[in-house]
């Protein structure tokens, strides 16, 4: 007896509903918070105004189910009402907290980004809208499994996984202005019945650290095409030396440390590479900024060389040198 392709997804789809008959399927706790991990507030000041369009839920075992809001598997099974709309809104909190200006925007009915029709209808609906932020969820989830013997002993470990496809349209013209996916996993160790618990917890950090680097990412683009319209908060930074080619050029003894701060000197050899301080872009080689104490994380990189990352300790009115040699790649 042969089968066609539907019954075969027809068969799959119905032994893998059997499988969770048997599981106790559970709440997941999604709480997201833009000020997890650390994340400083009011990073950029901007004149854009930000839409950010409903995502696109396109997981794969979840099409195939139909089951939408699946966002735990194997012996534990967890859902979450409206998970699209969840990260949807997560984006927009934290693009507000970085210092954006931006919204959540119901998609009209029946719209699809993947033709022109569909934006220059979402353009009169919101007419207000400067740049369109519109996206695919292609993996969020949590696996719970097992490290002992056949998956029957031992302790608890779940595994998070946060992929994301956006495009940043502009709003006026239609134009895309950039794209890109970007993945995150991590895993941490459960207990008992705070599964769900920490799992929402991981899952959440993972979208928070994929959301920070859309924003990094995107802002050299979106200020080709706006002006400029995206800058880095003075909080934080003292000094921005974009013309000088050597550490002797940056003079940061005229300008005092702030209050309560430590101050670090980055530079590099090639100069002009960008500077990530805890995920937020500050611009490129050589500078320094004024941070709290405490230990930061530095990431140095350059189109044609290969990324440096450190973990830079701060101390109270003492300034840090970061000199970095990039290889090319």
């Amino acid at each position: 007896m042969r089968f066609n392709e539907r019954g075969i997804r027809l068969v799959f789809s119905l032994l893998f509903l059997f499988s969770l008959s048997a599981c106790v399927v559970h709440r997941a706790e999604l709480f997201y918070d833009p000020e997890a991990n650390g994340v400083q507030p009011k990073q950029f000041t901007s004149s854009l105004r930000f839409g950010v369009v409903d995502f696109e839920d396109e997981r794969v075992i979840p099409n195939r189910t139909g089951m939408k809001n699946m966002v735990g598997w194997g012996t534990y099974t967890y859902t979450h009402p409206h998970i699209a709309r969840h990260v949807t809104r997560a984006f927009v909190k934290q693009y507000n907290y970085l210092g954006f200006h931006a919204r959540r925007l119901p998609a009209p009915p029946g719209f699809s980004f993947e033709n022109t029709t569909g934006l220059r209808e979402l353009h009169r609906t919101y007419p207000d809208i400067d740049v369109f932020v519109l996206g695919k969820i292609r993996n969020y989830q949590f696996q719970v499994t097992h490290t002992g013997f056949m998956g029957k002993i031992g302790a608890k470990m779940i595994r998070t996984q946060v992929d994301i496809q956006s495009f940043y349209v502009d709003a006026r013209t239609g134009h895309l202005l950039w794209s890109g996916t970007i993945r995150k996993s991590d895993q941490g160790k459960a207990r008992n019945h705070k599964v769900h618990i920490l799992g929402g917890q991981i899952l959440e950090s993972n979208l928070q650290q994929v959301i920070l680097e859309f924003a990094d990412r995107t802002t050299p683009t979106l200020n080709k095409s706006f002006a400029s319209a995206i800058s880095v908060t003075k909080k934080g930074m003292v000094a921005h030396y974009a013309n000088a080619k050597t550490q002797q050029e940056v003079e940061p003894s005229k300008f005092p440390i702030s209050p309560g701060d430590g101050r670090l000197m980055v530079t590099s050899s090639p100069s002009g590479a960008k500077v990530f301080v805890d995920q937020v872009f500050y611009g490129t080689t050589p500078l320094f900024l004024d941070l709290p104490p405490g230990i930061h994380f530095l990431k140095v990189r350059k189109h044609g060389f290969e990324s440096q990352r450190s973990k830079i300790g701060i101390f109270r009115e003492k300034t840090i040198t970061w000199n970095g040699h990039l290889t090319e790649k």
